[in-house]
């Protein structure tokens, strides 16, 4: 599938203006990121722990929630934190969990030990699903649970905060996701997307949320214990709530951008065993055996956000997708070395099999979304049988990523249909989903990503006709394609050491603030080399009309554009990196496309 190259539009002369000093190719990512006045330029380039971190009691029923935790907390009531599976809801179930225990430990009842109280129930992905489910509601009121609080979750679930309250059981919810058009009657409500809510910033993931809870909590035991080390326990949960945004795609930006640049500095110096232990196994853990001393063994410097989105988060939400997330949880729980050895090794051994599972669905379900392109339908949509839940999602963006059209993908598992989607942003999944509301028991999501189950089984085909029907109506004429979104056309001469020691200072890059991308046009061949093992790789020396001769690096180009020449013209899409060797660094440009020049 050719890839759409959108360029975004020339910053406007009156915006480039008012800021001489800085680089005009920045200027133009600043631009386009919102970052339009000196206050938002300063706190996206010095984030400030102090000043750019929103006051936790924004939110209207915060000061509400954290009475309630010390009343459970000091007179001894149980309270059970429920989780979800993925990454994002098992740093949040650590994060509340850590807060809440340590509360205990300082306020508890004399004599009593903080598990005694603190409890925590992450649902299996299969067997219970998303959210609160009634089972578990009536299980927790006969285990004598007081409070409930939720994490990543329950915004929906207005039945089931019900019933919690008719079994005497009051329930804080704490989540980001979409409310629909009934909130739950719980006794608190932490989300900064409900209607009418005040917070600030919008786009917290649910780590992000339970961080803000944790501050709460520790503001208030500050002046209750003003002898313990609360700012130091509060920083040391950075590293959680940086995998939980990011591996949650969620924009960093704002306070999300503040929290993850002080969340990787933690993260390259973790005190969490089991993070150490995780790390080793992905082959960037520090040098040593770990079995000789897990609690000296370091990060390797530089984790960032490419570690966390594609080494660290993927391993976490593993655990969840092929058997259960209580080993993620008890990985980054664990103090003890031989438990967090052995809890690697599981979650190591659960990506793996999630890898080839996922792979194996994706050459039945390839051939299927090749039917439905040649159809001419936009939405497509597969199902197959007995396909695990637990990496429809991933087959969705891989089927969405090779086709470039909306993608669902539903299984016939367990005697339900359950289904996820993964959308562009052409096409808004979650309103579509929306309008197709009585076909399901559930579903929810955002315009991107969206889960649901059927309520009859037997309705899958008729739900297919008529969400295709539907998307076929809306996108006709769209053109789609996977879009890469190119933050400007400069010419080969502009990219130079301080270009690149500029779009460094925007580091964390991520959802919102992604590494940005450049078209150069018009570029001359001036020699063609294969690399690799394999030689599927391609080095080409280009140059443009002044005649400065540079360098690109094509990974996998080699079987599309080996039969370039010198004198041939290309335009190319690049990523401006760096390549060590030896001591030695030069500047490196990544070809992301490639076509030949018009």
């Amino acid at each position: 599938m050719s890839k759409l190259w959108q360029v975004s539009s020339a910053a406007p002369k009156e915006f480039t203006d008012k800021f001489p000093e800085i680089n005009p190719v920045v200027l133009q990512l600043l631009y386009h990121r919102g970052l339009d006045t000196q206050e938002k330029i300063d706190e996206f380039f010095n984030p400030d722990y102090e000043g750019d971190i929103h006051d936790p009691l924004l939110f209207a029923d915060m000061a509400k929630a954290v009475e309630r935790i010390f009343t459970a907390i000091q007179t001894g009531q149980k309270v059970m934190v429920h989780g979800d599976y993925d990454a994002d809801g098992v740093t949040s179930s650590v994060i509340m969990v850590s807060v809440l225990k340590k509360l205990a430990a300082v306020f508890g009842p004399a004599g009593e030990a903080a598990d005694d109280h603190i409890d925590i129930f992450i649902p299996h992905r299969e067997l219970d699903g998303y959210g609160l489910k009634e089972k578990n509601i009536l299980e927790f009121a006969k285990a004598g649970v007081s409070l409930v609080i939720t994490v990543d979750c329950a915004t929906s679930n207005v039945r089931e905060v019900q019933l919690a309250s008719e079994q005497g059981m009051e329930v804080i919810i704490t989540d980001h996701h979409q409310a629909g058009h009934t909130l739950p009657a719980a006794y608190a409500m932490i989300n900064p997307n409900v209607p009418g809510e005040p917070y600030p910033f919008k786009f917290l993931s649910g780590a992000g949320v339970a961080f803000k809870v944790a501050q709460a909590l520790i503001h208030q035991a500050k002046t209750k214990a003003p002898k313990e080390n609360w700012e130091a326990f509060e920083k040391w949960l950075l590293d959680l709530v940086a995998i939980g945004i990011v591996a949650d795609v969620m924009p960093l930006l704002g306070e999300n951008r503040t929290l993850v640049k002080y969340g990787l500095v933690v993260l390259n110096k973790t005190s969490r065993l089991g993070l150490r232990a995780l790390l080793f196994k992905a082959g960037i853990g520090g040098n040593g055996r770990m079995a000789n001393g897990l609690r000296d063994l370091l990060p390797k410097a530089g984790l960032n956000t490419y570690s966390i989105a594609f080494q660290i988060g993927p391993r976490l939400n593993a655990a969840g997708r092929m058997d259960h997330a209580n080993t993620a949880y008890g990985l980054l729980m664990t103090t003890d070395p031989a438990e967090a050895e052995t809890l690697s090794d599981q979650i190591q051994e659960s990506n793996t099999a999630r890898q080839t599972l996922t792979e194996t669905i994706m050459r039945t379900a390839a051939p299927a979304c090749q039917e439905q392109v040649t159809a001419n339908h936009q939405l497509l949509v597969i199902y197959g049988n007995d396909w695990p839940t637990g990496v429809l999602g991933l087959v969705a963006g891989k089927l969405m990523d090779q086709f470039g059209r909306p993608v669902i993908v539903a299984s016939f598992y367990q005697g339900k249909v359950v289904a996820s989607g993964r959308s562009l942003p052409q096409f808004d999944l979650f309103v579509a989903l929306g309008q197709q509301e009585k076909y399901f028991t559930n579903f929810g999501g955002h315009p991107a990503a969206c889960g649901f189950t059927l309520q009859d089984p037997q309705s899958v085909e008729a739900f297919q006709r008529d969400i295709q029907a539907a998307a076929d109506a809306q996108l006709a004429g769209v053109q789609f394609g996977a879009l890469l979104e190119i933050a400007a056309e400069i010419d080969l001469a502009a990219i130079t050491w301080g270009l690149y020691d500029e779009l460094e200072k925007m580091e964390p890059f991520g959802e919102a603030n992604r590494r940005p991308l450049f078209l150069l046009r018009q570029l001359a061949v001036d020699g063609v080399e294969p690399l690799g093992k394999d030689q599927t790789h391609l080095k080409l020396m280009v140059k443009q009309a002044n005649g400065l001769v540079r360098k690109l690096i094509g990974f996998g180009l080699a079987s599309s554009f080996g039969h370039l020449r010198r004198g041939d013209h290309v335009d190319a899409v690049v990523e401006v990196g760096v390549n060590e060797w030896n001591g030695n660094r030069e500047l490196q440009m990544k070809v992301v496309d490639m076509k030949m020049s018009g």
